[in-house]
């Protein structure tokens, strides 16, 4: 209270009075603006400047992006329109195009013998997304086998019992290790364990269906994933499968291939145990790199013959020897058989044998960790075992009371 009377009625005020405003340097030379009262000085807002610069970049790229993926894929569509119309009674159009995001699309059609549906896909690059893109290309700097291409997909529903039951595979070299990774038919391999111990040098590795292998069939840059000799023999030498070769030693189209397959199999391993008989789809699916805009058509040959070797699928081919077919059942059957292990649940033998194996191991580590100890290390671990031991004793006395 001493201070503030000491201060009097103007000191009193000028303590209250707000701080004086710093009005910009009368010694600016840079470039400016005047308006009235107003004066803009744009280097004073060198960041607020960059942070809308950037903010816009990214908001004009995501708007050409966007466009411009949603144009290649009208592109190859509108390109190959005309052969859809000549193959469904409801084929899609350019209008019926649907949009998952900027970078996945898809188009339905329906309505053809020997064929439920197909479904066209097309996953893109993302052009809209700067910061993703520059992730992308970034990324294929490192892993020289990555590369995230503009790719459609054709993919196939057969109607039931429209073909053989057999797995079968034409792919790119340049695409093979991708392509294993994604498809589970095509790989199908299992560790199967031959007892419930915890040391993996103990399992054995199985496979089923497929084999790579090269052919001179096929062009240098593609090799066969085929389950038996037999159904190369079977695809390859039929008329429409000799129209597929021819289509694929084409190098306009075979730049853009990336993979043929027909499959009875799932694309992506099951997780629940084998699928039952009535749910189970036999598929054919092409697989492209989107051709740029100016070579949308360059494919539709390619996509002609697909359709070939569909009519000549649904028309049963059988082959020579019954003991194929009989292989190729058995093939499944012992899948099934590994699904319906692999998922269910383990017996009072199988629980009690693991829980062995594992207090084996438990022993063992502690037998290595007991070794490796000093003397006294020792002394003291017994000591502590020992009371450890004495305290289970006891507890055991007092529940028995």
């Amino acid at each position: 209270m001493d201070i503030i009377a000491n201060l009097g009625p103007g000191g009193i005020a000028k303590l209250l009075s707000p701080s004086p405003v710093d009005f910009p340097r009368e010694g600016y030379e840079g470039l400016e603006f005047r308006y009235g009262r107003l004066t803009f000085r744009p280097a004073e807002f060198m960041l607020e400047g960059l942070v809308v610069t950037v903010v816009l970049l990214y908001l004009i790229s995501g708007i050409f992006g966007t466009k411009l993926n949603s144009t290649r894929v009208n592109a190859w569509v509108k390109a190959h329109i005309a052969l859809y119309d000549a193959q469904f009674a409801k084929p899609g159009n350019e209008d019926t195009i649907l949009a998952d995001g900027p970078t996945d699309y898809m188009l339905f059609s329906t309505g053809r013998r020997a064929v439920a549906y197909l479904q066209t896909v097309f996953n893109l690059f993302p052009r809209q997304d700067i910061l993703q893109a520059v992730y992308e290309f970034g990324w294929s700097m490192v892993d020289l086998e990555y590369s995230r291409d503009d790719v459609v997909t054709l993919d196939f529903k057969l109607s039931a019992e429209s073909a053989p039951p057999f797995v079968f595979g034409i792919v790119s070299k340049y695409h093979i290790k991708q392509t294993r990774k994604e498809r589970f038919d095509l790989v199908c391999a299992f560790f199967m364990s031959k007892a419930p111990i915890v040391d993996l040098a103990t399992w054995d590795f199985k496979t089923y269906f497929t084999k790579t292998t090269d052919s001179s069939l096929l062009p240098a840059n593609a090799c066969l994933m085929s389950e038996h000799t037999d159904v190369t023999e079977l695809v390859l030498k039929s008329p429409a499968g000799t129209k597929l070769i021819s289509r694929l030693a084409d190098p306009t189209i075979n730049r853009y291939f990336r993979s043929f397959v027909i499959s009875d199999q799932p694309e992506k391993r099951p997780v629940t145990g084998p699928i039952p008989a009535s749910k189970k789809e036999r598929r054919v699916i092409l697989s492209l790199t989107l051709p740029r805009k100016s070579e949308s058509g360059v494919t539709i040959p390619l996509v002609q013959a697909v359709f070939d070797l569909i009519d000549w699928l649904d028309t049963k081919p059988t082959f020579k020897d019954e003991h194929i077919t009989r292989k190729l059942i058995k093939a499944r059957t012992e899948l099934d058989a590994t699904l319906t292990k692999e998922f269910a649940e383990p017996t009072e033998e199988e629980k009690e044998a693991a829980e062995e194996a594992k207090r084996a191991a438990k022993r063992k580590a502690e037998e290595e960790k007991y070794a490796g100890m000093t003397v006294e290390q020792q002394r003291k671990y017994e000591e502590k075992e020992r009371k450890k031991a004495l305290r289970k004793a006891q507890g055991k006395m007092v529940f028995k009371q």
